[in-house]
């Protein structure tokens, strides 16, 4: 009988922590996708890529993209320097799974993305996207997570001239 209580207890203990790390993995997802609406705002693509694998693959447009460290920086901090963001705001709160030794988690996010820029001619526009996208991500040796690769795709952009 004890023994069958010990196993018991041992059991409802490993499960409670199981479920604790769990919600403590996503939590720091959540908070890595918080982290990336933050740099958007601020135009800041070296908070954007903090946490990014640097061998991080992205699939966009019918294009693979390897990361090129400095050079993908550059870029989105042109990209950030030539915007204003409106909305990078979730339509629904990202779907996040685990592998079963929550050594990688994938997110699924659902975004509307809504800004201004200018056209050809230099005059505003604003631009209206809805993204959806997966983000895969591996957990590192200190626990914390980073990006591996996201595949993304989109809804026509809908142009408003300002």
């Amino acid at each position: 009988m004890k023994t069958t209580v010990f196993l018991l207890f041992f059991l409802v203990a490993f499960s409670c922590s199981d479920k604790t790390g769990a919600e403590e993995d996503k939590a720091q997802l959540l908070k890595l996708h918080a982290q990336q609406r933050q740099a958007h705002f601020a135009k800041d693509a070296k908070a954007m890529f903090a946490r990014s694998s640097p061998d991080m693959i992205s699939v966009n447009a019918g294009k693979i993209h390897m990361s090129s460290g400095q050079s993908d920086t550059e870029v989105f901090q042109n990209y950030f320097n030539s915007v204003e963001f409106k909305k990078w705001d979730d339509v629904k709160p990202p779907i996040i799974r685990f592998s079963e030794d929550r050594s990688l988690a994938y997110a699924v996010v659902d975004k509307l993305v809504v800004l201004t820029t200018k056209d050809s001619t230099g005059r505003n526009i604003e631009e209206t996207t809805h993204y959806a996208w997966v983000s895969i991500y591996r957990k590192q040796k200190n626990g914390d997570w980073k990006l591996e690769c996201i595949a993304s795709t989109n809804e026509p952009e809908k142009v408003v001239p300002l």
